[in-house]
């Protein structure tokens, strides 16, 4: 199987991580899509291959996010991809990870929120935190719950997607896209809906995103920088 790690890291939000090598991971391939803010003030590590980052949006998240929305435009090459953000550092072989996690009868694979089941309250708690306009997440649950979308229908975290490369995961990721494009850009008050409508399971890997065995999480650059001021 021929398989894909990847990332995206926009104006200078996080450095690029060297990631552990392990044998069984010889044919796994690295790539990291970066802007030139980013490229200038990171050590490039050696098992990444570099590429420049989607320049479409004014808005940087949303051109860190095309390619981690959108995989299968990025990925075409191989059987499976396995997105991580810039905050993650694996601990554990991507071929652990995958035959772990990717079972037989789902495409996609990724983690149970740790603290929320229900989109409603991830709404909630980006507009207490002001990470979106509000309105604009007003909008988005509003469109919801017209459309019959129930309370505490679950919640997924999306730092590390693991997805196969099928028609299902590219309507997926499609659906999931115009949303985002539409409404909020905080991708996780979006991915839940797009299971619920296309009826698409998915693989919840064990532990949560500070704890389990597959990787840890470093805060974001900008995060620690801002704590030293």
């Amino acid at each position: 199987m021929k398989v894909l790690v990847y990332t995206s890291i926009t104006n200078n939000h996080d450095n690029l991580k060297l990631q552990p090598t392990f044998k069984e991971d010889a044919e796994v391939e690295y790539k990291a899509y970066l802007d030139v803010p980013t490229m200038g003030k990171t050590i490039l590590p050696y098992n990444w291959a570099i590429h420049s980052a989607v320049e479409l949006f004014k808005e940087d998240k949303r051109n860190c996010q095309m390619p981690k929305i959108l995989s299968h435009m990025y990925t075409d090459d191989y059987d499976c991809s396995v997105w991580i953000d810039g905050s993650i550092i694996l601990k554990t072989s991507i071929t652990k990870l995958i035959k772990d996690n990717l079972t037989t009868d789902v495409d996609i694979a990724l983690l149970k929120h740790s603290e929320r089941n229900c989109i409603y309250k991830e709404s909630w708690d980006c507009k207490h935190f002001n990470l979106d306009k509000h309105e604009l997440i007003n909008e988005q649950m509003n469109f919801y719950k017209s459309g019959g979308y129930p309370e505490f229908h679950g919640l997924s975290e999306t730092p590390l997607i693991i997805r196969r490369n099928t028609k299902n995961v590219v309507d997926f990721n499609t659906l999931w896209w115009s949303i985002l494009c539409r409404y909020s850009k905080r991708d996780q008050l979006s991915f839940d809906f797009v299971r619920w409508v296309q009826e698409m399971p998915v693989h919840y890997i064990k532990g949560n995103i500070h704890n389990n065995e597959y990787f840890k999480i470093e805060k974001h650059k900008v995060l620690r920088e801002h704590e030293r001021k």
